[in-house]
């Protein structure tokens, strides 16, 4: 999350000091900030091929102190 904010709070700084207009800048790395988002999802994230969004995952129980279903009455 901070390189996506860095990215994005730096496009305003180049805005602000530069002859760049604004949004330009922000647009700009804001595309740097969607690459930086990508490569967290798919490169680096927990799906390491398609057929892993085949596998059924397994329900986990949960103490009732945590997930209450039932109304306290």
């Amino acid at each position: 999350m901070g390189g996506i904010g860095t990215s994005l709070g730096i496009g305003v700084l180049i805005g602000d000091v530069t002859s760049i207009p604004s949004p330009v800048a922000i647009v700009g790395l804001g595309a740097v900030a969607i690459g930086l988002i990508a490569h967290a999802l798919f490169l680096n994230g927990p799906v390491g091929d398609i057929d892993d969004l085949t596998e059924e995952v397994a329900i986990v129980e949960v103490p009732m102190v945590l997930s209450p279903m039932e109304s306290a009455d």
